[in-house]
């Protein structure tokens, strides 16, 4: 590692005087991460939910094709992830992006500047020596924003380690599916996610193959928006892969009067070189790591309980949820110990371990949170309140969690909740205490 990241023990690292609100749950996260993602939130008032999901979005191109995780035999998973924040105008969905975003930005006009020195390099060749046959320059890149299939397939294909599309309006990545033919491109965006090879053949750029793609997505967008693509893209299974992230509570904050220190950008610019130093690309040694024994176990533990949970609710809408939770929970770990690996100091990732795999999986239940929370909304139209609020039950609750269910999802207040626990589907246990009767 090439630079320091704070010790654990330093200052810098013991201002706990502030709280901030929110619902992802941050601990999950170093504590030098955490320390970052709140005082961003403490001094520029940028949400908590969306620093952490750019934190997430960074890691993970910076990851890129470099590692792979085999979770068993013939199963390997990459720390690819689409995630979309949602928020209206006005809450600062772009800002976080962007600062957690600065230092790929500073390395691609590095690459612009070499790009530009190649071509000229090139070109003078080529007037020297007409019989010069060398390789055309090519420009790095590590994000790109606007771009059509053919565009990306050429840009990643020069950039064999992995791109992240980057959007503050996300609209300008899923507002141009299906222009040419129905259902295509929602269908290549599910093969992107996958991670495996993609071929995809247009007369204009004859046949385009990528052996081993590598795209993950984050991107911001206002609620009307993303429900209706969602109602436009619920067949593929396109919807399900997707992390959102929702942070309905926000409220407009007054300014701070102080600047951010100047620590905390430093220790994320020195954070990401130590990501960046970890994950070098070379395709002939992409290396392939396993979880620790007791990381795996405690995953199959969890996915076991997911899966009796969906047994249970025999709903279609969180059992696709489920599905696709169970491959992202295995790449947020990933992201999870490289994360851990940085901040510490070490340079080689060689496992997966526990203390990733906890973190992972308290993510991923808020995404599976945040899911439903989503698909609730999109559904109002058609579904009625006290429906949703019952889909969102556990088959056993309380009184307060029967209220906290239906202010969190804006479904209901308190009365209202009173009148609906006196239902045919619902059994009083004892007093403050019932069952579902579930068919």
């Amino acid at each position: 590692m090439d630079k320091t990241v704070a010790n654990l023990n330093e200052t810098v690292w013991k201002d706990n005087s502030f709280t901030a609100k929110c619902q992802i749950p941050i601990d999950v996260f170093p504590v030098q991460i955490q320390n970052i993602i709140t005082d961003y939130n403490k001094y520029l008032n940028y949400p908590i939910e969306f620093t952490s999901a750019s934190i997430l979005g960074a890691t993970s191109v910076t990851m890129g094709n470099c590692i792979r995780l085999e979770v068993i035999k013939r199963w390997i998973e990459k720390p690819i992830l689409f995630i979309i924040m949602i928020q209206d105008r006005g809450y600062k969905k772009s800002h976080p992006m962007d600062e957690i975003f600065n230092p790929i930005f500073l390395k691609e006009e590095l690459f612009a500047e070499q790009f530009d020195e190649s071509v000229i390099e090139f070109k003078n060749q080529l007037k020297e020596d007409k019989d010069f046959d060398g390789d055309e320059p090519v420009k790095k890149r590590i994000t790109i924003s606007r771009f059509s299939p053919e565009v990306l397939y050429k840009i990643h294909k020069n950039n064999p380690k992995g791109i992240i599309i980057h959007c503050d309006e996300a609209k300008a990545w899923f507002g141009t599916f299906n222009q040419q033919s129905n259902n295509a491109d929602e269908q290549m965006w599910c093969n992107m996610y996958n991670g495996k090879h993609l071929q995809r053949d247009t007369i204009t750029h004859g046949h385009q193959y990528i052996a081993n793609a590598f795209v993950s997505i984050l991107g911001g967008t206002q609620p009307d928006e993303i429900m209706e693509f969602i109602k436009k893209n619920t067949n593929n299974g396109l919807v399900d892969r997707i992390l959102f992230i929702y942070p309905d509570y926000l409220k407009k904050q007054k300014w701070s009067k102080t600047d951010i220190p100047s620590t905390t950008v430093e220790q994320w610019e020195n954070i990401y070189s130590n990501l960046s130093s970890l994950f070098k690309y070379d395709p002939e040694n992409i290396k392939t790591v396993k979880y620790t024994d007791e990381a795996f176990e405690k995953l199959c533990d969890w996915q076991s309980k997911i899966n009796d949970e969906d047994n249970e609710k025999e709903d279609k809408i969180f059992t696709g949820i489920v599905a696709k939770a169970e491959t992202n929970v295995h790449r947020i770990a990933m992201i999870l110990e490289a994360l851990s690996l940085a901040t510490n100091g070490e340079n080689s990732m060689n496992n997966v371990g526990l203390t990733a795999v906890n973190g992972a999986i308290k993510l991923i239940e808020y995404f599976i949170d945040e899911a439903l929370k989503v698909r609730n909304y999109s559904n109002k139209s058609k579904t009625d309140f006290k429906s949703i609020w019952f889909d969102l039950l556990p088959k056993e609750f309380t009184t307060e969690e029967a209220i906290t269910i239906a202010k969190k999802h804006k479904l209901a207040q308190r009365k209202t909740v009173f009148n609906w626990l006196d239902s045919d589907n619902i059994m009083k246990v004892e007093h403050g205490k019932y069952k579902k009767k579930l068919k």
